[in-house]
């Protein structure tokens, strides 16, 4: 025999026995580790001869006081040793498994959960060759989570995963009952359990069709039940889940096996943006029942729209570069367009959260997956649409239908979409800075300009941030824009104008220290003085009341 068959063989009881209580569990994982490793080394034939006494000893390590990092090398060393030696012997290991289980006795948590994790893990490595025990097991790990506190359902959904991950298609009678176990697990009362389903439910969107078509609206609404009173964690896994799923309707994962019903519908991408959207302003409570849903639910959780707002660049990530660039204005229309529901801004509060939502997605979305040249398109696919909203503030202006009320309340309205799709297009031309060029001309300095009478102070504030952006990347702009602006200021009267311009002139001013070549001295003196007569005027009008 080699020296690492004695290696493996010999576990040190006498060693073991002598050692306090606390350092027994540290000799436990030692001895596995050195077992796993050893494992390489050993001739194949030494393996087989000696296969029974190998799964003995290690049989009596899954009785012991496990802590989780053992209960996964415990796991490893028996699936490696079933795949060097005799596979067979592996259904023996499950089925004792699957009886420690089965048992009613909830005194030792630890021996159960180091039987999931084994069971697991032997799944996971050796896939098909133990498959035709795994619909029992299955069923045994099904019934076992009804009765089982939050860390064994957390295990056994952890080890559904496994069986997943190893089986594939291979599982699909399977498929049906773990999809059931886990809509209730998304909603558990332990955000651990939360978790642990959201893991196991993205492993099988990669196998099973139906949960990414029939069963799309089922899963959706459970996951944004899952959003409410979610932690950081369950966010980040559950999030993760709806991207992944929704990127499954427009591009079905490798491997999996297509619909026995040749007449189920392929998901669209407007349909498919149409429920990410319901999630977002409505939620998860009749989300889909439109008028109903909002009678039931007049707030809306800000965990479950944190939670859609990732989910979004999830989706985008999931797609890639190529499939954004494919669809920029489309994508750009549908999530600007999420700030134009009333729903997202219904008081000062939640509008402000909105738009940290949705500029958080632009930027995740253009600044991280799109290259210089797709970046230029989306900044005219951005000045497009706020020419638009210009477009229909002018409309809303001149409408003598309506109230001035309701004018002034639809106006006000626009400038959300306005100031996230400014700000994004500030972004981009700091990202582009010189290569900014072919984005910014005379056109796209008149859009943004456009925007400096608008009667919200947020918008005004935010054109006035941009076109410093646009000056600071191209310097030529900055002498020729503070000209226009004492101009319009000499010889405007409107309220919304001179404020508009006089943000402008101040953030084209501040901005000059970032530009190396700076302006005319000239010019400075000129705005020093227009401001000296501007505060005098203002002592005067003062004194005069």
């Amino acid at each position: 025999m080699s020296q690492a068959y004695g290696q493996l063989i010999a576990f040190n009881e006498r060693e073991f026995q002598r050692l306090p209580a606390k350092k027994q569990p540290v000799f436990v994982y030692e001895w596995l580790k050195n077992f796993e490793d050893s494992l390489n080394v050993v001739k194949k034939a030494d393996l087989k001869a000696s296969l029974k006494d190998l799964v003995d000893g290690l049989s009596k390590h899954l009785y012991g006081d496990c802590g989780p990092p053992t209960r996964q090398l415990l796991g490893r060393c028996f699936a490696q040793l079933y795949l060097s030696g005799d596979q067979f012997s592996a259904f023996d290991t499950v089925n004792t498994c699957s009886d420690i289980i089965k048992g009613k006795d909830d005194a030792n948590l630890s021996v159960k959960l180091a039987g999931m994790a084994t069971v697991g893990t032997i799944f996971e490595k050796l896939g098909r060759m133990v498959g035709g025990s795994a619909p029992e097991t299955v069923q045994i790990l099904i019934k076992a989570m009804k009765n089982s506190e939050s860390q064994g359902r957390c295990e056994i959904l952890l080890c559904c995963q496994r069986i997943l991950c190893g089986l594939g298609s291979a599982a699909s009678s399977c498929h049906k009952d773990i999809f059931k176990s886990i809509r209730t697990a998304l909603i558990d009362r332990s955000m651990a359990v939360r978790c642990a389903a959201a893991e196991c439910t993205k492993e099988l969107i990669k196998h099973a069709t139906f949960t990414y078509t029939t069963e799309l609206e089922t899963l959706l609404s459970v996951c944004l039940k899952s959003l409410e009173g979610s932690n950081y964690d369950v966010r980040v896994c559950v999030s993760s889940l709806l991207g992944k799923l929704m990127a499954a309707t427009q591009r079905p994962p490798d491997g999996s096996t297509p619909p026995s019903n040749s007449k189920t519908k392929k998901i669209s991408m407007n349909e498919m943006f149409d429920l990410m959207s319901s999630g977002f302003l409505r939620g998860g409570i009749g989300f889909l029942k439109g008028g109903g849903g909002e009678l039931l639910k007049t707030t809306m959780p800000q965990e479950v729209r944190v939670g859609v707002t990732q989910a979004y660049v999830v989706l985008f990530n999931e797609m890639g570069g190529t499939w954004v660039e494919k669809n920029v204005g489309y994508i750009l229309g549908q999530i600007l367009d999420l700030l134009s529901s009333s729903k997202a801004t219904p008081n000062h509060v939640d509008a402000v959260y909105s738009r940290k939502c949705v500029s958080f997605i632009l930027r995740s979305m253009l600044g991280r997956l799109l290259g210089e040249k797709a970046q230029v398109i989306a900044g005219k696919e951005l000045c497009k649409f706020v020419s638009k909203q210009m477009t229909k503030v002018k409309q809303m202006l001149q409408s003598r239908e309506t109230s001035t009320t309701e004018i002034n309340e639809a106006v006000l309205g626009t400038q959300h979409t306005i100031i996230c799709a400014l700000q994004e297009l500030a972004c981009l031309v700091q990202d582009l800075a010189t290569a900014a060029g072919s984005l910014v001309n005379e056109k796209t300095i008149e859009i943004v300009l456009s925007v400096l009478i608008h009667s919200a102070p947020a918008a005004r504030l935010t054109s006035a941030w941009c076109l410093r952006t646009i000056t600071v990347a191209i310097p030529s702009h900055l002498s020729p824009m503070i000209d226009r602006c004492l101009a319009e200021l000499e010889t405007s009267s409107s309220l919304e104008t001179v404020s508009g311009y006089a943000y402008m002139l101040s953030a084209l001013i501040g901005g000059v220290r970032m530009c190396p070549l700076g302006i005319p001295h000239k010019k400075g003196k000129v705005c020093c003085w227009f401001k000296l007569c501007q505060e005098y005027s203002l002592v005067k009008v003062e004194v005069s009341h």
